[in-house]
């Protein structure tokens, strides 16, 4: 295969498994901040095995990344962003908590203009249009048959998503203007690794009392959660950042649209939780205006390589 197939493949996998999310949280029988902890804490071996084998011969690289503070800021977000997915999956409906997550690009573009300096192009603030007319329809139709605490804490995850972003983009920006090599910032596949390695072991050391007091208590939640942690965000996260070396970010960003398209169907077939219209409605609104804005976006970008 060629790198860019390859980089496309691993894409697949990588959103595939992260859509299996919602359905493996909602069949586990545990306090949501457990369930983040036992998460976070059994993809640690997945995350720091790919690291071992991605640093060898590196290790100036991972010490430079583990000093410098953006990357321990990264792993605070990456932590806050996936424990706040779980607790919105248990009080809101799967459907709610994923989609609304995936307004974390409109938190980038609103965001960016202080954050990083960047001017805000039209298709930016059309996407924001568009995601804010799918909120209402989340917010506006009885809450979507979940509660209203449980959008909320989706919509603050994908803001954590979206700050996550920001700080690897600003730290290539700072990086460039250092005359550092891609290689060795932190926005890196290596040192994006050092980060999400970092991330989960403080979202098992947050979550800890949890773990300890609230636990799982029967054996297909134990089972669940080792899957939740081992495949659905400890290999599918080294699968995302394997893939980010070989395709563009926008190619990577909309081939994981797949996660919130099939996230609510594998929720319907497995738990029997369905989304109400609005959510249906305002699901399709966001998935659109992302997709858009990101496509709007590519164009542009190599209009200006041509030019």
């Amino acid at each position: 295969m060629s790198t860019r197939a390859t980089g496309l493949a691993l894409v697949v996998a990588a959103a595939l498994l992260w859509s299996s999310g919602g359905l493996g949280i909602k069949l586990v029988h545990a306090h949501p901040l457990a369930i983040a902890g036992y998460r976070s804490l059994f993809a640690l071996p997945v995350v720091l095995g790919a690291l071992f084998l991605a640093s060898r011969g590196r290790g100036a690289e991972v010490r430079a990344a583990l000093g410098r503070r953006s990357t321990w800021y990264v792993a605070l977000a990456y932590a806050i962003a996936v424990m706040l997915f779980v607790a919105a999956t248990r009080m809101t409906t799967a459907a709610n908590a994923i989609l609304l997550q995936y307004t974390s690009p409109v938190h980038v573009v609103l965001l960016s203009p202080w954050l990083l300096r960047e001017r805000v192009a039209w298709w930016d603030w059309l996407a924001v249009a568009g995601c804010a007319v799918g909120m209402v329809c989340f917010f506006g139709d009885g809450l979507a048959g979940g509660a209203a605490l449980g959008n909320v804490l989706a919509l603050v995850s994908g803001f954590g998503f979206g700050l996550l972003t920001l700080l690897l983009r600003r730290e290539r920006l700072e990086a460039v203007r250092r005359g550092e090599a891609f290689a060795d910032v932190a926005g890196s596949p290596l040192g994006a690794l050092v980060a999400v390695a970092l991330g989960n072991l403080l979202g098992a050391l947050i979550a800890s009392p949890a773990m300890i007091t609230e636990g799982p208590n029967d054996a297909r939640s134990v089972a669940v959660l080792l899957g939740l942690g081992l495949l659905q965000i400890g290999l599918s996260y080294v699968l995302f950042i394997a893939a980010t070396a070989r395709i563009t970010a926008v190619e990577a960003g909309l081939v994981a649209t797949i996660e919130p398209v099939l996230n609510p169907v594998w929720v319907a077939l497995g738990y029997g939780e369905r989304p109400s219209r609005g959510a249906v409605i305002g699901g399709v609104l966001i998935v659109v205006s992302v997709t858009a804005r990101a496509l709007l976006a590519s164009a542009a970008q190599r209009r200006r390589a041509d030019r």
